[in-house]
């Protein structure tokens, strides 16, 4: 949390592309300033257009203290969640389901519909959740309201989404393949830690793809060595298990990577944890997520970065899947990435 000038700043996430800001935009970026000071540094002059320039990973509640009024945004995949519940004259914003209906001080109770929907259709449903009058503050948008009102209006706007046509030109193949890969580029640097992390490997193109261009920064001295592992979950004795990809990818890198046995986890004890961490109900890939968190924070490692679900990205129907994160470690997932590609 951070003040600056009459703005209060709470941020949940991180900026990547802060040097980026600096050098375009003409943010202000204080040396060792954290990502809330940066924004409440900078929100006065920039308003809400700051937050469509950031490339991160971020939830930010913004109150303008002399303006009375406030905002509160998510990054445009939501990789980091915010809930909201509006009680009479005010609101009530938080990171987790249960800690806005704390605030509350009402029982929570089971939102039908939503829930009737979630079985019928998928986990996600707009901005409704499983709990009567608790809403999530969807990914890429922007939640205005005024302060000190009887009953604040929220006002919706969204920053980013997806195109709705894609633009094509007749280039050459060799042309989109550069293209392509210097954006991935690109994206690796602006998240890559500057802390111990790992990174998911598995037979898929994706996560392949992120390694590959991590060993590339180490090759050329702009990564330390033992900064970055990779961390593979193997299925023994199933079709699913990628075990051999993964172990030539890593012959051909020369690396060890962390591994997980999924066989020998129970499905019941790794939903429990699931459900005591998070606020949504888990889909079947978050269990493999879990495990390795589980791995890299006993190798005290405190963020993993995954390819997993760039593919939906792709095929244009992004899986707002970060939600759905354990506690232990800080996830990145493909899909993020490939927002920004």
């Amino acid at each position: 949390m951070a003040r600056s000038d009459g703005v209060v700043v709470a941020c949940h996430g991180f900026i990547g592309n802060r040097e980026e800001l600096g050098r375009t935009r003409g943010i202000v970026v204080e040396a060792g300033a954290d990502n809330a000071r940066v924004i409440a540094a900078n929100f006065d002059l920039h308003g809400k257009q700051l937050i469509s320039w950031i490339r991160g990973e971020f939830a930010v509640v913004i109150v303008d203290v002399r303006r009375r009024r406030a905002l509160v945004a998510r990054d445009p995949v939501g990789c980091r969640p915010l809930y909201l519940l509006r009680c009479g004259s005010r609101v009530l914003i938080a990171s987790e389901i249960r800690q806005v209906v704390a605030g509350g001080n009402r029982p929570a109770t089971m939102n039908r519909r939503a829930f009737a929907h979630h079985l019928v259709f998928e986990p996600t449903v707009g901005a409704e959740t499983l709990v009567e009058g608790v809403e999530c503050v969807m990914p890429g948008e922007i939640y205005a309201f005024e302060l000190g009102g009887a009953a604040p209006a929220l006002v919706r706007e969204e920053y980013w989404r997806l195109a709705d046509e894609v633009q094509t030109s007749v280039r050459h193949p060799d042309h989109w393949i550069e293209e392509l890969a210097d954006r991935i580029r690109q994206a690796v640097r602006r998240w890559l830690p500057d802390h111990p992390s790992a990174i998911t490997l598995s037979g898929g193109l994706d996560s392949s793809a992120l390694w590959a261009e991590v060993v590339a920064l180490r090759r050329r001295g702009l990564v330390a060595a033992d900064r970055v592992r990779p961390v593979s979950v193997y299925y023994p004795g199933f079709p699913c298990d990628e075990q051999r990809y993964v172990e030539q990818t890593l012959g051909r890198t020369g690396d060890c990577g962390l591994t997980v046995d999924g066989t020998k986890e129970s499905a019941t004890t790794l939903r429990n944890a699931l459900l005591d961490t998070i606020d949504t109900v888990p889909f079947p890939t978050a269990y493999s997520v879990y495990m390795m968190a589980e791995c890299v924070a006993g190798d005290r490692r405190r963020t993993v970065l995954t390819g997993h679900f760039a593919d939906q990205l792709f095929d244009i129907r992004p899986q707002r899947a970060s939600q759905r994160l354990a506690r232990s470690a800080r996830l990145l997932l493909g899909a993020t990435i490939g927002s920004r590609l």
